[in-house]
């Protein structure tokens, strides 16, 4: 897929994402430091919380980016506020492991904002059909502000691109290792604009993270009752809601993009709960 040339006619087309809105709209500028915060945490919790972060139906693996080439890029709000909160994902993204592309780069993270989410995601997908994965049944059933969608592809062991479900690779079949992969050729998430009003810059980057990086579903994460950046869009107003990523959240982002390759998703789920079990100092002791 050529995400370049696509990406080019995306920012030619209005896509209800005005470059020049009203600043009511825009996030306000906060520091730039990955302040992380957290709290006790039970084995189930994290299992949750996993659980809700790692969302792969149609995979026997969960997908992710790969290789050094992860290019994030914001757009919709002014040229200003696009820069910080695209600096901000990359900053995240680098905090988590996950392999960044040098810059200038084909971008393939993207962050839109506009006025109305499903709007913008029905005239994309009557512009700019490559934008979307082939399934889009659940593509309009995510409630609230924001909607994420990814565009997967598939390599093999060695890392070499796979078409259809044929692996070409040289490495003996395993009941144990996958022999194809998904993984994320381009990442999406729209964000109505109105919901980033009284947000800084910090909140809405690090929110647009989780959601461009991993198969998130924030509303299973909160259920966990874990703290993470992705209740912001849900949490009312006079009710306190995270300054930036917690502990959680970046915890689960170098526990995914640290998996080594090949596993199935069960098998993941639980090298990911280890990983931040280990982080939490809460590491249960396993029975043989």
């Amino acid at each position: 897929m050529r995400i370049w040339l696509i990406l080019l006619c995306l920012l030619a087309t209005d896509v209800s994402a005005q470059e020049h809105p009203s600043t009511a709209s825009e996030p306000q500028e906060a520091g730039n430091e990955i302040v992380v915060v957290g709290r006790e945490t039970s084995e189930k919790q994290v299992s949750d919380f996993v659980k809700g972060l790692t969302w792969a139906p149609h995979a026997r693996t969960i997908a992710r980016f790969e290789g050094e080439w992860v290019c994030p890029l914001a757009f919709g709000l002014s040229v200003k506020y696009n820069r910080l909160i695209t600096e901000r994902m990359r900053k995240v993204a680098r905090a988590a492991g996950v392999g960044l592309a040098a810059e200038p780069c084909t971008p393939n993270a993207l962050v839109i904002f506009a006025d109305d989410k499903l709007a913008t995601v029905r005239q994309l997908e009557r512009e700019r059909p490559q934008m979307f994965p082939e399934d889009r049944v659940r593509l309009s059933e995510e409630p609230g502000p924001a909607i994420a969608w990814r565009v997967l592809g598939k390599i093999d062991l060695d890392g070499v691109r796979a078409h259809g479900i044929v692996a070409r690779t040289t490495r003996p079949a395993s009941r144990l290792v996958e022999l194809v992969r998904p993984i994320f050729d381009l990442s999406v998430v729209v964000i109505e604009r109105d919901a980033i009003e009284g947000f800084t810059t910090v909140q809405v980057a690090d929110y647009a993270a989780m959601r461009v990086l991993t198969t998130a579903n924030p509303a299973r994460a909160q259920d966990s009752g874990a703290p993470t950046i992705l209740s912001i869009m849900t949490t009312p107003k006079d009710q306190p809601a995270p300054v930036t990523l917690t502990t959680w959240d970046l915890s689960f982002l170098r526990s995914l993009y640290a998996l080594p390759v090949g596993q199935s998703a069960a098998a993941q789920r639980g090298m990911i709960g280890d990983s931040m079990r280990r982080d939490f100092g809460t590491v249960p002791v396993r029975k043989p």
